[in-house]
């Protein structure tokens, strides 16, 4: 391991006992001509979790770049500098590769009104001047500057200039393809192959023939005439279905001869496999259809991205690259939302082959949910990119105009723009087929939902909790679980730790409560042959997937590893001598990371029942995972990663549905005292990750927790700043999301 030392110590810190208070900290590493200003950014910086050592670093990258100012007595100007840079650092480790020059002036005049600072009660203007790049020309440059800070003058945003390269050079490539040729398919080549997907030879769900939406059929004609689609859509809106069509459609124009299929995670990856694999198979007459029996035999494996752009975990390095390329004619994409811009910028790499003989991937279609939450590492390029309007090229538009009566799908079709210089479209798929909207709880969910995903940044929020509106359109407030009604999307409120405890024996209680689930999860399974047991475990797979608790943390009181704890300690199986939480029969756990021997994925989900030991009369315990449709059993021993998984993360929830949610809000009252698990709860807390929590539910969800928690959550955004806005000319956003926001000052 490699520590990067420096005079002020920085690296020293790593070594400190974490129970070292601040100021010990401070008085140990601190230089002799350290100031009382500087102490005060300093400590500003800890309780920031940005700590001494990077406070340190930067204060050392200040000084190094204006020789013969180490003072910083009486010079405004390198405190508002210093500021900056850590701010700049803060912005990054929330996941953000920029701020802008708003959101510093806010941030500074905050910080100068905790800390009181003497030589910093100077005007805006004065601040402005202070980060210009004429005043400070030795630290922060224009674009391909090679000084450490770019200020994009444009956008009023500030980057690190590793970020500004990394931005700019993702947003060359998304220009690129944008802009590629299109491979115009020919007009009545298109029109029978749609007639042949949707008419003649359809998908069939559940026996009954796929139909698509007006908005659905936007999205498939669109990818037809793109060189570049986002289609993004909350969940239940037929992403998957259209992901069908799509490979259906491009085969039969010769568009996707050798299609790539990928995600973030190994699990959306298998999902998606696994979803398209079945739609295939269930088209009547398939061997006699030589296209879709073509894919069914020959289509990739969907793959995560890191394995698709051959990462080495060792090395820490990508091997696809533009002269070692990706050899496709079609990208298609799942969960992009999660993508973060780095992972971005080597997926268009890799795409944009340089090699003479081999050409660039033709086309690339991105599928997410733009409001679901952003990537965890920095940057989030298909929420920066995707625009809630419609957007498609225009001879997309003009063919529409001439489509023949029986492909125009019931209904109309949505507004939409039309560009002429682009290949890149965009199209937002609004109605979800999730939730039943037939029945009460599921209107309930979707029209919240709806509500969540459409409201205004000045939004109040307190519809929500208007008993007079229409009982979809509001929450049902109660403080007993036992008043819980499963036709509402409803806010248990619960002020202390008892009543989390409380909640817990209930919930336990709850995902117990079907005497099947429980017969089947006392029953001895023989190992020898699974397959006689097939019915038996998707009885059991479905009892799971009924009830599940998301939390916004893993730590603390309302963190997955203490409810999780909780639960269990209530399971009919539990036992107070049982060493090991994680062998209780009926206990459900996650995994936390990729199992490639196994074929089993981060996030895949299975259970701990009873088999029959090939040793007589011993019964052992082992977990069943669903694996390429079949079901397996392994030792934990096999599992080195996994997790109990009654209560898990809303980040691990994400591509997953459950018939009955719970949502636990954490709190710093409910910790008892403030703690180190108790940071970043704020950060946590905000519309993102309650609309991706109660999206997971089909039937009811319940948010757990206090109400003012809830409307503080509610009436925060996960912000994000980007240049990527730009390449759509003349876009506005409807929230603060929006990077577009003119600077109060440019120099």
């Amino acid at each position: 391991m490699t520590f990067r030392w420096d005079p002020s110590g920085s690296a020293r810190l790593a070594f400190f006992e974490e129970k070292k208070t601040a100021a010990s900290v401070s008085q140990e590493l601190i230089p002799d001509n350290l100031n009382a200003d500087l102490l005060l950014i300093q400590q500003w910086a800890i309780n920031e979790d940005l700590g001494s050592g990077l406070f340190f670093r930067t204060l050392e990258l200040v000084r190094s770049m204006k020789p013969g100012e180490m003072e910083f007595n009486q010079k405004p100007d390198l405190y508002v500098v210093l500021i900056l840079v850590l701010l700049l650092e803060k912005e990054e480790q929330d996941g953000r590769i920029c701020i802008s020059q708003n959101d510093f002036l806010d941030s500074f005049i905050e910080i100068q009104s905790l800390l009181q600072l003497d030589p910093l009660n100077c005007s805006k203007n004065d601040l402005c001047d202070f980060i210009s790049i004429s005043r400070a020309d030795w630290l922060i440059g224009p674009p391909g500057s090679k000084l450490p800070l770019i200020l994009d003058s444009k956008t009023g945003l500030y980057y690190f200039r590793k970020s500004w390269q990394l931005e700019d050079s993702t947003k060359s490539l998304i220009l690129k393809k944008a802009n590629a040729p299109i491979q115009v398919p020919d007009e009545n080549l298109l029109f029978q192959a749609l007639e042949d997907i949707l008419l003649r030879h359809p998908v069939r769900f559940k026996e009954k023939a796929l139909s698509l939406n007006p908005e659905q059929f936007l999205a498939l004609f669109s990818a037809a005439h793109s060189s570049l689609l986002l289609l993004s859509g909350g969940p239940g809106t037929g992403k998957t279905a259209i992901t069908v069509c799509l490979l259906r459609l491009l085969k039969r124009l010769g568009l996707a001869n050798q299609p790539m299929l990928a995600a973030p995670t190994g699990r959306a990856a298998k999902r998606m496999s696994e979803s398209i694999s079945a739609s295939l198979k269930s088209i009547r007459n398939l061997e006699s259809l030589d296209a879709d029996r073509e894919l069914l035999e020959n289509i990739e494996t969907s793959q995560t991205l890191h394995r698709l752009l051959g990462f080495h975990p060792g090395l820490g390095q990508f091997q696809a690259h533009e002269y070692a390329p990706l050899e496709a004619d079609l990208g298609l994409v799942d969960e992009a939302s999660m993508i973060d811009l780095s992972l971005m910028h080597r997926l268009l790499r890799a795409m944009d082959s340089q090699l003479p003989y081999l050409p660039p991937v033709q086309k690339l279609v991105l599928l997410g949910d733009s409001r679901q939450l952003p990537p965890v590492n920095a940057g989030a390029p298909f929420i920066d990119l995707t625009i809630e309007a419609n957007r498609i090229h225009e001879e997309s538009a003009k063919r529409l105009d001439r489509l023949p009566k029986q492909l125009i799908p019931q209904g109309s079709f949505p507004e939409y723009d039309t560009s002429s210089g682009t290949g890149m479209s965009s199209v937002h798929l609004r109605r979800s087929f999730r939730q039943d909207t037939s029945d009460p709880s599921g209107k309930s969910i979707q029209a919240v939902a709806d509500f969540l995903r459409n409201a205004k940044k000045e939004e109040t929020f307190d519809s929500l909790f208007d008993s007079s509106l229409e009982a979809e359109e509001s929450l049902l407030c109660i403080r007993n679980p036992d008043d819980f009604r499963q036709d509402r999307l409803t806010l248990l409120e619960q002020n202390s730790r008892e009543e989390i405890l409380g909640f817990c024996r209930y919930w336990s209680k709850k995902f117990f409560s079907e005497k099947r689930f429980r017969d089947l999860l006392e029953k001895n399974y023989t190992q020898e042959n699974l397959e006689r047991h097939h019915h038996e475990f998707d009885e059991i797979f479905q009892f799971l997937n009924a009830f599940r608790v998301m939390c916004l943390t893993k730590v603390s009181m309302t963190g997955t590893d203490q409810i999780n704890r909780l639960i269990e300690q209530h399971s009919p199986y539990f036992t107070e001598d049982e060493s090991n939480f994680s062998t209780i029969p009926g206990s459900p756990v996650i995994c936390t990371r990729n199992h490639y021997d196994l074929n089993l994925m981060n996030g895949d989900q299975g259970i701990h029942l009873k088999f029959e030991s090939k040793i007589p009369n011993k019964i052992e315990v082992k977990a069943l995972f669903q694996v390429e449709g079949q079901y397996k059993t392994f030792y934990d021993h096999q599992l080195n990663s996994v997790e109990l998984a009654y209560a898990i993360t809303v980040h691990k929830s994400q591509g997953s549905e459950y018939d009955h949610v719970a949502v636990i809000l954490p709190s710093e009252d409910l910790e008892g005292e403030e703690s180190e698990s108790t940071k970043g709860f704020t950060e946590l807390q905000n519309l993102e990750m309650l609309y991706t929590a109660i999206t997971r539910a089909r039937r009811s969800a319940v948010i757990v927790g206090q109400r003012q928690v809830l409307t503080h959550a509610l009436q925060r955004r996960v912000r994000r700043r980007s240049g990527l806005i730009q390449i759509f000319s003349g876009r506005e956003k409807d929230d603060e999301n929006s990077s577009q926001i003119l600077p109060k000052c440019i120099s």
